[in-house]
């Protein structure tokens, strides 16, 4: 299982910046200024989940999840 953040409509300084912050370093992080990423997969704010199963299925979730929100939903990508 892998995780990617895709930093959209803003600069790759800004990723770096909120990348800092979060202690997420240890992630992936995409820099997508133009939103085409987002677009592309019928993202529409910050703070969205995309959940992709192994056969490019996907769920969102909007909005901060807590820990066991997110242990909920990668649960139910296991389960499949």
């Amino acid at each position: 299982m892998s995780f990617v953040g895709v930093a959209s409509l803003d600069g790759e300084a800004a990723m770096k910046e909120f990348v800092q912050q979060t202690g997420t370093g240890g992630l992936t992080h995409l820099s997508d200024e133009k939103g085409a990423v987002w677009a592309k997969l019928g993202v529409a704010s910050q703070s969205t989940f995309l959940f992709m199963r192994p056969d490019g299925t996907t769920t969102k979730a909007t909005g901060p999840l807590g820990a066991e929100e997110l242990a909920a939903h990668l649960e139910k990508l296991r389960a499949g």
